[in-house]
């Protein structure tokens, strides 16, 4: 089995649940071949699956909703998506977490730390190193969005 196997936890049955969300499949759909497609283009020994997990990681705590599947010929899990989940993670290891962040994958960065993720693979290092928490946002040098929000909220605030 290839060392090498993505995950990606993709929402998808947007219909199902569209009563409160506004989700795009297309979207949804458009952000997982992105990714899959720069992931390959700097891990090309890489495999990538969505919404199935290989069963040798089936008991690391991150993933959920496994389908039953006692074939002993099937290598993987299916999994039921988490609604809104865009979830990319390997062997057990979260690289990036849309419910966690708020944000959409960055194909360039995700393809970056999977390379990264790979050569420590290689080289038999830790890859938990890489895990994220998903409240990592790095924003433009000298942006500050809470700076004049922060003015506003003291400006309007009652003095005492």
């Amino acid at each position: 089995m290839n060392s090498k196997i993505f995950v990606i936890e993709v929402c998808e049955g947007c219909a199902n649940h569209s009563w409160n969300t506004r989700h795009d499949p297309n979207q949804y759909k458009s952000y997982a071949m992105n990714t899959s497609r720069a992931i390959k283009e700097k891990v090309p020994d890489s495999e990538i699956v969505f919404n199935m997990v290989p069963k040798a990681y089936a008991m690391s705590d991150i993933y959920c909703q496994l389908l039953r599947n006692d074939d002993p010929e099937e290598a993987y899990y299916q999994m039921m998506p988490r609604i809104g989940s865009f979830e990319i993670s390997i062997n057990g290891v979260l690289l990036f977490s849309k419910s966690l962040s708020g944000l959409w994958p960055n194909y360039g960065a995700i393809a970056m730390k999977a390379a990264q993720v790979a050569q420590a693979i290689d080289k038999n290092q830790d890859i938990t190193v890489f895990q994220t928490s998903g409240k990592e946002k790095k924003m433009k040098k000298g942006r500050n969005p809470m700076a004049t929000t922060g003015q506003n909220f003291q400006q309007a605030a009652p003095q005492q």
